[in-house]
């Protein structure tokens, strides 16, 4: 017999098990921010990506890489006031949807600026969804 979800979950997924499942989630979730993180420093050594942003220099690559970070500040701080009225759950698709946005202007970026733009999209949505994501965790325990 197949199990649909309920407005809770899915039926019959208690205890250790559903411990496990969200566990899964909430580590997967973390894991991608570091992977963002790390996707850029192989990106900015790719002839072809260099190629199309105009050669930028080291200085401009840095802060092409940096703006990810002032994102994620403007990001926490907005998170840190909108949490609570919006609650986890709009909060955690909030700032997925925000994620999202930067990730698909980052991959159909061809100028430096779209990709400026995109990096600090992307900052932004991060701490919402690493925020609702901590508190999932923390519900667990």
């Amino acid at each position: 017999m197949v199990r649909l979800p309920t407005k809770t979950g899915v039926a019959g997924l208690e205890g250790t098990p559903l411990i496990g499942v969200l566990t899964s989630v909430c580590s997967t979730g973390f894991l991608l921010f570091g992977y963002d993180l790390g996707v850029m420093s192989g990106v900015v050594i790719s002839k072809y990506w260099l190629a199309q942003m105009g050669n930028p220099s080291t200085i401009m690559m840095s802060t092409i890489t940096a703006l990810y970070d002032v994102g994620a500040v403007v990001g926490g701080i907005a998170a840190a006031c909108t949490t609570e009225p919006l609650g986890r759950k709009r909060t955690l698709v909030l700032g997925t949807a925000i994620l999202l946005v930067g990730v698909i202007l980052m991959g159909t970026s061809y100028e430096r600026i779209q990709m400026m733009i995109a990096r600090v999209i992307t900052g932004i949505g991060e701490p919402a969804r690493s925020r609702a994501l901590a508190h999932f965790a923390r519900k667990l325990t």
